[in-house]
């Protein structure tokens, strides 16, 4: 294993947004935890960050839509017994479609909160405090 090693990671913050409706917030449960946070993972050799927000989005909880090309921030977090070191990408991700079928169907649990009640589930989490501000901002 290599010691110390910067992981580039992606992480979409997945809004679903109604005209007759408050926006919601598309969730999934950590494997290692089990705290609620955004869907998030490694980038790929080649692949851009806000692409690599889709398909985590998409793998981990089954959305579809566009992310925006420029992350709203970055954050950093290690997990314990790991010596890796992650640097994440977060996007904001407008929700087109939420799919039955996908990837990790049935391997993670994923819900929609209204904004208030994620953002009450994120500052929980250890990994999602700047997810917290950007959706701060939306209300």
């Amino acid at each position: 294993m290599i010691a110390n090693r910067v992981v580039s990671q992606a992480a979409a913050i997945c809004l679903a947004i109604h005209n007759d409706a408050d926006p919601q917030v598309m969730l999934v449960r950590s494997k290692r935890t089990g705290q609620w946070g955004v869907p998030k993972g490694g980038i790929e050799p080649d692949e851009l960050s806000h692409k690599a927000a889709e398909r985590e989005a998409f793998e981990e909880a089954g959305v579809v839509g566009l992310a925006r090309s420029s992350p709203i921030g970055h954050f950093n977090y290690t997990k314990e017994g790991n010596f890796n070191h992650y640097r994440v990408a977060v996007h904001v991700l407008v929700q087109d479609q939420i799919v039955d079928r996908y990837p990790e169907q049935g391997v993670r649990e994923r819900r929609s909160f209204p904004i208030k009640h994620a953002i009450e589930l994120l500052k929980r989490s250890e990994t999602s405090h700047m997810c917290v501000e950007v959706l701060e901002r939306l209300l």
